[in-house]
């Protein structure tokens, strides 16, 4: 069994429970969403719950409910909220995406992407990698349907699903307002979308990331997006 815990400058999150670890692509979106204006913000399949606490750390007035469809995330999550400073504009439920009810400024998520491949023997790791538990269509559909006139829906997936995700996008009648191509090194193609949707239509801003120059140290851009968590990353 795990037992790790990850400390960022203002929490630490405990990962050992919920069966997908921390990983770049969290704080990836947990620091490039934008939530100044959010006031009531939902994490889809929270995990550890690591995204819904760094935006509490960044937006000091929202609410944020956090959901997950595993049982052990859920616990671990509730812990680590409680352990945070922002312990009571937090909260984590056992819930499917698909059956969730209420009004949002602010859905986020790290979905599963894994569309084919070979499933985890355990059936929890499997839900937390692969669409089958919550596909694009799904998160993208209800997300419409729960999100204020103006709210945003901002969610990661691999780059090589750009295709599969813009004609669900226009089939749902959302549109990009904001897109980020991610890059892990210097001189590779991107491997990760960041998206942000809207259903107001909102003019696009396009932009890439690379998080590691040619040298492989992380790049200024990498290290001012994520400066206020890692440790590591100063002014």
């Amino acid at each position: 069994m795990r037992h790790d815990t990850f400390h960022f400058k203002q929490f630490s999150v405990e990962n050992y429970k919920s069966p997908m670890p921390i990983t770049s692509d969290s704080v990836l979106i947990g620091a490039w969403c934008r939530v100044a204006t959010a006031q009531r913000v939902l994490d889809v399949g929270t995990g550890t719950g690591v995204i819904a606490l760094m935006i509490a750390q960044r937006n000091p007035d929202c609410l944020i409910d956090a959901i997950d469809i595993d049982h052990n995330s859920i616990g671990e999550a509730n812990h680590n909220f409680q352990a945070s400073p922002w312990s009571n504009r937090l909260r984590a439920m056992h819930c499917d995406f698909n059956d969730w009810v209420g009004q949002y400024d602010l859905i986020v998520s790290n979905p599963p992407f894994f569309t084919h491949g070979i499933h985890s023997p355990k059936q929890s790791r499997a839900d937390a990698r692969h669409t089958d538990s919550l596909t694009f269509e799904q998160l993208i559909a209800h997300s419409r349907a729960i999100l204020t006139p103006n709210g945003r829906l901002v969610f990661i997936t691999p780059h090589d699903a750009r295709k599969a995700v813009i004609e669900t996008a226009v089939f749902n009648s959302m549109n990009i307002s904001r897109m980020c191509s991610v890059v892990s090194s210097e001189g590779k193609s991107p491997v990760r979308i960041m998206w942000e949707f809207s259903k107001a239509i909102i003019p696009q801003a396009n932009e890439t990331l690379t998080m590691r120059n040619a040298a492989g140290a992380y790049t200024d851009e990498y290290c001012k997006l994520c400066r206020d968590f890692y440790l590591d990353f100063t002014e």
